[in-house]
């Protein structure tokens, strides 16, 4: 007797080599995807401008990481504001918080850079965005009767979606579902200027199957299924994402990461205890769906022996110093300088390992 409909992959015509590196970008599900690729020894830059949850800013990011750096600079300085003695920027995560508005810059500066840099590196080859929330909050400083809020920051001068709102009280927000014009749009116009600056680059679009159960049951199925129908849109025919998309449209990809969480495992034990975010069985299922869909059998035996060397390197011995812990050591310190001499652009680069691990 079947007793659930289990998702069986299809081979993407996108296939993907563990030799070259990958950007991640999107919701919390990305970091559980990014720390297997890197558990792995797949270079994978994840998530440098911290968790961003809505297409408007993930775009957003995508579209400033690819300006001149002058754009760079005004948009970052617009972003920074202060509350109590912490400076933060509406536009990135909270990990670009400071003490000082100069080191808040640096930070965001340094993550946009690494963004572009990873986007327009040759070796990169491909980009996996994943989907949270149609759901978008937009700074708002006046209350219902149009006078100005009292604000609990020192204000900047950002207008529009935020990428966090950093526990900042609600009032201060007007929250919107985006439509699927805007979202087919905003990330069919980043697409394309990707494309223009690197047209090997593929775009591997997901959705991430978090529950968003704050909004509401319908508000999140609704949520969803926007973000679904934008990705549809992105994938299927050129005139459905635009007249510019014509030569990027073979390109760009669907993984369904939230459909094989909710119609395959389909049951709340593949849940954490706060029924909303999944547990880390249920984030190694879609990993091993993923691989079966864009890597061959060679490659996909390829990240098992780098899981295999990653477990080996954060092994703790029960005595540090002893004879035992010292040959683990020197062993996996060999295994991993055979591993990185074969599998060039692989695992950390060389050069940083021997500084981590000296050669005991």
């Amino acid at each position: 007797m079947r007793t659930r409909t289990e998702y069986s992959p299809a081979t993407s015509h996108i296939q993907l080599d563990p030799h070259h590196g990958a950007v991640l970008m999107g919701s919390c599900f990305t970091d559980h995807i990014g720390a297997r690729m890197l558990d792995a020894m797949w270079r994978a830059t994840v998530n440098p401008c911290g968790t961003v949850f809505n297409p408007a800013v993930i775009a957003t990011l995508i579209t400033l990481a690819l300006s001149d750096e002058e754009e760079r600079v005004h948009r970052i300085s617009q972003s920074i504001f202060q509350r109590d003695d912490i400076w933060q920027s509406w536009l990135m995560g909270s990990e670009m918080a400071a003490l000082s508005w100069e080191e808040c810059a640096g930070k965001c500066h340094q993550a946009l850079n690494t963004l572009r840099l990873n986007l327009l590196y040759p070796q990169t080859q491909a980009i996996i965005i994943t989907l949270g929330s149609a759901h978008v909050y937009e700074l708002n400083t006046l209350n219902p009767d149009g006078l100005p809020l009292a604000e609990p920051f020192a204000p900047s001068d950002w207008q529009g979606v935020v990428g966090n709102c950093h526990k900042v009280p609600s009032r201060h927000f007007y929250k919107r579902r985006l439509t699927l014009e805007e979202i087919t749009d905003t990330l069919a116009g980043a697409i394309t200027k990707l494309k223009r600056h690197n047209e090997r680059i593929k775009v591997i679009l997901t959705l991430s199957p978090v529950r968003y159960l704050s909004d509401g049951f319908a508000e999140n199925a609704l949520s969803k299924a926007t973000l679904l129908m934008a990705c549809h849109s992105l994938t299927a025919s050129a005139g459905e994402a635009g007249p510019e998309s014509d030569y990027w449209k073979n390109d760009v990809v669907y993984f369904p990461a939230y459909e094989i969480v909710t119609d395959d495992l389909r049951d709340y034990r593949w849940y954490a205890e706060d029924m909303v975010h999944v547990t880390s069985q249920t984030a190694d299922y879609v990993w091993e769906k993923f691989c079966e869909t864009y890597l061959s059998e060679e490659y996909r035996s390829l990240l098992k022996e780098g899981r295999n060397l990653t477990a080996a390197i954060r092994h703790r011995s029960l005595v540090p110093g002893s004879a035992s812990a010292r040959l683990h050591r020197a062993a996996t310190y060999k295994r991993m300088e055979k591993f990185c001499q074969l599998h060039r652009g692989m695992g950390p680069r060389w050069d940083d390992f021997q500084l981590i691990h000296p050669n005991p």
